[in-house]
């Protein structure tokens, strides 16, 4: 049974990332860089004021208060190239180039303006460089701006437009493809009767891994049954990566190991020390990919979290690496000391500390506090005893605007 860890360097072992496609920059957004890339222009393109209000000498301001005559104005947009000479101040608005020579920015609201328009009254000290936008004081031509690997969102798809940057080199994102397995499922417009189940995990498929996929495809459903099972897995062969819902485990209906085996997969793994979602296959049989995820949704979603999503990440070309802060636990939890546990929790700031509040539901069966929480918090393995006021590690869940 592997850890986080080395199931995860298993993973990245034995997978690697796609070709490389060029697309337009606007449909590239959650793709990873397939190069360098490399600032085209300086950014700023030339010195601007960052307020509304006027540009002076600082040398004019040895004693305050100082009245100057205002020679000129400048709005956004102005292509004169303009000289502030020593002893004047110039009307700048946001955006608006600087006059050479003037080397700070006063703002409207600290100077007093005679009601003819024709003089500024400096009365408070400003320093050098005051709310000037330096020519590329952000992005300097020639430097890197973005590695290969690194996944590009909206703020990266904008800097890259703002760059001239029309189209870019990208890793194809992979393609993926699932079946439901279950007698005890039932599907939108079904009835559902005692001992069964309403299937919820494709819809978590698609809502968790759309972001790192190409394309998303649903093989439908069918029930504990090993020959219904091998012919499905001959869509395994048309995607980069295929995922069985349900059937991962070791009991009686339990059939994706033995029937992966019989088809010629090689098993890396088939059991992690996670709780929720113990029982993982992950296989392998040339190019194609198939993980055996647990049927039960929480244990899916954990799956997802720690192990799917990594997989998709390395085969898309990312450069990723886990995002984790630091909580304060809010009660006392006890658990074997042989398995990583994730809480559900509910991180929140109090009285200036980040606390996670783990006061919900955590039976691997309750979907509800799963949807209630913002966080999964860890407690590791190696230890069976938490106590209330320990500081633990906490991955924001996905969709609260963060990934692991």
């Amino acid at each position: 049974m592997l850890s986080l860890d080395d199931a995860r360097f298993v993973i990245s072992d034995k997978l690697k990332s796609g070709r490389s496609v060029t697309l337009p920059t606007r449909e590239a957004t959650n793709h990873a860089l397939a190069t360098d890339i490399f600032v085209r222009e300086d950014f700023p393109a030339f010195s601007n004021s960052a307020m509304d209000g006027y540009a002076v000498h600082k040398s004019d301001l040895a004693e305050l208060p100082k009245s100057l005559p205002i020679s000129m104005e400048l709005a956004a947009g102005s292509r004169e190239n303009k000289v502030l000479s020593a002893g004047n101040a110039a009307r700048v608005f946001t955006g608006a180039s600087i006059p050479q020579g003037a080397d700070c920015v006063i703002k409207q609201e600290d100077v007093e303006v005679s009601d003819d328009d024709t003089q500024v009254t400096v009365k408070s000290d400003v320093e050098f460089g005051d709310f000037i936008r330096y020519r590329g004081e952000d992005l300097l031509s020639g430097e890197r701006l973005f590695k290969a690997g690194s996944k590009l969102g909206p703020a990266q798809i904008a800097c890259l437009i703002s760059q001239g940057i029309y189209e870019v080199p990208v890793i194809r994102k992979p393609s993926v493809g699932y079946i439901m397995t279950g007698d005890e499922l039932r599907f939108q417009g079904e009835p559902v009767g005692e001992g069964q189940i309403r299937s919820c995990n494709g819809e978590l498929f698609e809502s968790f891994l759309s972001p790192f996929s190409d394309t998303l495809s649903d093989y439908g459903y069918i029930t504990d049954d090993l020959d219904q099972l091998k012919s499905k897995l001959s869509h395994a062969q048309d995607h980069d990566l295929f995922l069985i819902s349900g059937g991962a485990s070791v009991g009686k209906y339990d059939h994706t190991r033995d029937v992966l085996e019989s088809l010629g997969y090689k098993i890396h793994f088939e059991r992690v020390a996670v709780r929720p979602g113990k029982p993982l296959i992950f296989a392998t049989r040339e190019n194609q990919v198939i993980f055996g995820v647990p049927g039960n949704p929480v244990s899916t979603f954990v799956a997802c979290t720690l192990f799917i999503s990594h997989a998709l990440a390395v085969l898309s070309g990312w450069k990723r690496k886990s995002h984790r802060v630091l909580a304060t636990l809010n009660k006392d939890h006890t658990k074997s000391s042989k398995f990583d546990m994730y809480l559900r929790g509910i991180l929140h700031l109090e009285n200036n500390r980040t606390i996670v509040d783990t006061n919900l539901n955590q039976s691997s069966g309750a979907l509800g506090s799963l949807a209630r929480a913002n966080c999964l918090a860890l407690l590791p393995a190696g230890k069976s005893v938490f106590k209330k006021g320990e500081t633990i590690e906490v991955i924001p869940i996905a969709g609260w605007g963060t990934w692991n």
